[in-house]
């Protein structure tokens, strides 16, 4: 569990601490959804000094850090050292100045919304995909689409409309990353958030993968290629996917991505495909009572967020009856609480949806078998006011082929947690052949009462939820339950279960972000391994997806997704378990926020933040490298003609990369360029909150 950062000073534990991947706010307006969670911060990693630097000590239960990417610390001065003496950046930065405000922490998610919203402030219901479809229309026109009978586009061959009337424009060629290397993990690429294996594949090479921007893609060959399936889908935040196991041509694909970060993004409903994930339609396109996904949803009565607004819906989970291709049901989370949330069913594959389950935001939902389901709410501040549900886990027996039969209740166990300390809950159910029955299931329940950030535990229920077991689970997904939260069960024997979490370490400082019982819960140990930074059997941190097939060799193959890609291993019962790293030259998910920036005269040179892969720097070629801040001042340095060889801009670059501290940056900026480099209070703020090497740049070219 990650209880201390070593290396940080004490008085700084709470700061860096409380920026695991973001910090929440509760909000205040009674009935409006408390799940908007504000924008995830950086984590800012330290090392020690490069002349004392060594391995972690036994025991520490730290976040992994790269050597190679950590900035070595200044070291501080001792107290009887004067303080005017001092240089200024030596000083370590005041803590209650590090400490976001309230009010800077709205301006900030503000901003972030803005720059994603319609000038009058709300966004339309279904405003991307308008988008897309006229610009499919305008391609047609052009000469570089065609429109064909079944209402599908075609590409024309490239040379048929390079003609005058194109001149504006040319062919797009994708630059990567395809992967991202020279990271602690690597290579990554970007956020996975479900994988379904195609249940016609008896060898268990054919999948669907989902990304949190990256729409769908699809491999038949476990992983060692990849193609884009999903590009011209209404939306490319993706949530859940799932095959029809009776029919696997049929498949479905919640969109709307449901990590419940401020910076995850709505999506368009409900997809469906008929040819196993070739291409897709959205089984409803008019927001109207039996099509609930459509926004806008506004969140204009919260004098907080007032600015905020939803395009659509979130969904956790899509699941298809084993028995009814037809049959599916959707976790659904809106912006605003109540009975628009919930578990929503389709009995006629997806045309009309009713909501079966309302009033709080569904975090799981899953069939045991054609008549058994289970459900979740787990709204991550707990249940919500005067919710005639509320949190908790939800059975459903007796299904039949109409939505009208499906009647869930929740379980009421004693031991269970009591209902006002659930927050965030995942499930895994147990298979066949494994159990039968569907009577095997376990549960993650984070902890309302620190929203979400802490665990409750593992249970297990083998009576179909009647009774659970607390298990010996440990916390590995502590400070941030509610992100990176996720249990499944092995297909092959309901005792093995699988725990995905955050970035944490074990008592004798194993890597330990996933984790498996073989004994139902009784024990708990690492499947990570202990490999050295870089290695490409490492898997990345922060896991959201794991999937299983059983092979004809009797092994069963596990994928697992996470914020940097996806990996494979081909006998996860194994006692000690070896990963495959799949992502290769043709998977291209890295998601950049909430921007790139390309050099003004050297488009071969470019720079952007990724979401948990670090900042990365792009040279020409085919390649991107990742974070390494001393290759992307020089950079800077010799190629940006905006720095125009201004000592301010390469001062300033090379003070954030020793120290990465926004704070120590600005109050740096302050001292030594104020007039110069500096011109105004607005550049100021705007370096506090970003406190990246573009803007620094651009504070020259302003000049």
């Amino acid at each position: 569990m990650v209880t201390s950062l070593p290396g940080v000073p004490g008085f700084l534990q709470e700061f860096f601490l409380n920026r695991l991947r973001g910090r929440f706010m509760r909000l205040q307006k009674p009935g409006l959804c408390q799940s908007v969670l504000l924008l995830a911060s950086i984590l800012v990693l330290y090392a020690g000094a490069a002349s004392s630097q060594e391995n972690p000590k036994s025991g520490s239960p730290e976040t992994p850090v790269s050597k190679s990417q950590a900035p070595a610390i200044r070291k501080q001065p001792t107290p009887a050292a004067s303080a005017e003496s001092r240089d200024e950046s030596e000083r370590a930065p005041d803590p209650e100045e590090a400490k976001d405000g309230a009010e800077q922490i709205r301006k900030r998610n503000e901003w972030f919304y803005k720059q994603r919203s319609s000038a009058n402030g709300r966004i339309p219901a279904g405003a991307r995909f308008k988008a897309f479809q006229h610009m499919q229309r305008m391609m047609v026109a052009e000469g570089k689409l065609v429109l064909r009978p079944d209402g599908s586009y075609a590409e024309m061959a490239p040379q048929s409309w390079l003609t005058p009337q194109s001149g504006v424009t040319s062919a797009w060629a994708s630059i990567g990353p395809t992967p991202t290397t020279g990271g602690f993990f690597s290579p990554v690429t970007g956020r996975i958030m479900t994988i379904a294996v195609d249940p016609s594949d008896a060898s268990g090479n054919t999948l669907l993968i989902g990304g949190a921007m990256g729409g769908i893609w699809r491999s038949t060959d476990a992983g060692a290629s990849w193609t884009p399936v999903g590009d011209q889908n209404a939306s490319l935040a993706m949530g859940s996917i799932a095959f029809a196991p009776s029919t696997p041509s049929v498949v479905y694909a919640g969109t709307g991505e449901a990590s419940f970060a401020f910076d995850t993004y709505y999506g368009a409903g409900v997809l469906k495909s008929t040819n196993g994930g070739l291409t897709w339609t959205q089984t409803c396109t008019v927001a109207s009572p039996t099509c609930p996904f459509i926004g806008p949803y506004i969140d204009g009565l919260n004098p907080g967020f007032g600015f905020l607004n939803f395009g659509g819906a979130h969904i956790s989970y899509v699941a298809v009856s084993p028995s009814n291709p037809n049959m599916v049901l959707a976790g659904t989370q809106l912006i605003i609480e109540g009975p628009r949330e919930g578990v929503y069913c389709s009995d006629n594959g997806g045309s009309t949806w009713t909501n079966i389950l309302p009033d709080q935001m569904s975090t799981f939902v899953g069939f045991a078998s054609s008549t058994v389901a289970y459900a979740a709410f787990g709204n991550l501040f707990g249940s919500s006011p005067g919710a005639p549900n509320g949190n908790g886990i939800y059975k459903a027996t007796g299904i039949g082929s109409t939505c009208s039969s499906i009647h869930f209740t929740r379980l009421t166990s004693t031991t269970l947690p009591p209902q006002t300390s659930m927050g965030r809950i995942d499930l895994g159910i147990a298979p066949a052949p494994g159990d039968t029955t569907g009577n095997t299931v376990y549960a993650s329940i984070a902890d309302a009462n620190t929203s979400s950030s802490t665990n409750l535990g593992v249970f297990v229920s083998t009576n179909g939820g009647t009774s659970w077991t607390r298990t010996a689970a440990p916390d590995i997904c502590k400070f941030q339950c509610w992100y990176d939260n996720v249990i499944k069960v092995d297909p092959n024997n309901k005792n093995i279960a699988f725990f995905g979490g955050g970035a944490v370490r074990d008592a004798s400082g194993n890597f330990s972000w996933v984790v498996r019982t073989e004994n139902g819960g009784t024990s708990w140990s690492s499947v990570i391994p202990n490999l050295p930074s870089g290695s490409s059997g490492l898997p990345h941190v922060d896991n959201h997806a794991i999937a299983f097939v059983k092979l004809s060799t009797g092994k069963v193959r596990m994928y697992l997704g996470n914020d940097g890609g996806i990996w494979r291993t081909d006998d996860a019962e194994a006692p000690t378990i070896t990963w495959v790293n799949l992502n290769n030259s043709s998977l291209t998910l890295t998601q950049f926020y909430p921007s790139i920036s390309i050099n003004a005269s050297t488009p071969s040179v470019a720079f952007g933040g990724t979401q948990d892969n670090g900042s990365q720097n792009y040279q020409g070629g085919d390649v991107l490298s990742c974070g390494q801040w001393d290759q992307s001042v020089r950079l800077l340095e010799f190629h940006s003609p905006a720095c125009n060889g201004s000592q301010c801009c390469k001062r300033a670059l090379l003070w954030h990369h020793q120290d990465l501290s926004v704070y120590r940056c600005r109050k740096y900026l302050e001292s030594n360029f104020r007039g110069s480099c500096v011109r105004s209070e607005r550049q100021l703020a705007q370096c506090h909150r970003c406190g990246t090497w573009e803007f620094k740049c651009r504070l020259c070219r302003d000049q």
